[in-house]
């Protein structure tokens, strides 16, 4: 059998002019990366409500479409540390000029919050709370800030990587479909 290597493909999307986002967002970035050929902006917490303002307002960046925000958990990584155990990674797009970049915001485990980016994409709202369930990360600002998919009396957090494969017991109690009719 023979073996393939990967080589990322060169997208269109990827094609982002990074000396243009350095220059724009000047000391609000950390630094700049590609992963898989994709822009990676690495943003400090505090830094990413102004970042995103950027972002979205600048005619010539005019990253004005919110794709996406999730998150990872990083603590089973062999380098972990608890001040950076959560990578929040947000996605924009530019419908002008087609382009994509993603955002990278770590958190630590002690405090992981930051503002909600509602203020400025509607379309926020839903990812956030998701990220909230799944993950406990706190959105400041939210406007309606609960869960979607779990109860609300549940204590834990299903994606981090501290909660049990099998969980914890939580689905016994889940209302059954015959018990809310």
């Amino acid at each position: 059998m023979q073996k393939t290597s990967f080589t990322p493909l060169d997208y269109t999307e990827n094609a982002v002019d990074e000396a243009l986002l350095r220059s724009k967002l000047g000391d609000k970035l950390i630094d700049v990366t590609r992963d898989s050929g994709q822009v990676v902006l690495h943003i400090a917490r505090e830094n990413l409500l102004a970042a995103v303002k950027i972002l979205k307002e600048d005619p010539e960046l005019d990253f004005s479409y919110f794709s996406d925000i999730t998150a990872a958990d990083l603590s089973r990584f062999p380098e972990y540390d608890p001040d950076k155990r959560f990578q929040l990674i947000v996605i924009l797009f530019s419908l002008a000029s087609k382009k994509r970049i993603r955002i990278k915001v770590m958190l630590p485990e002690d405090d992981a919050s930051i503002d909600s980016l509602t203020a400025h994409f509607e379309g926020a709202n839903w990812t956030e709370r998701e990220c909230f369930e799944m993950f406990g990360i706190t959105f400041k600002g939210h406007p309606n800030l609960k869960r979607l998919l779990t109860p609300e009396y549940m204590k834990y957090f299903p994606l981090r990587k501290d909660y049990p494969m099998q969980g914890r017991g939580e689905r016994d109690n889940f209302p059954r479909y015959e018990e809310i009719k």
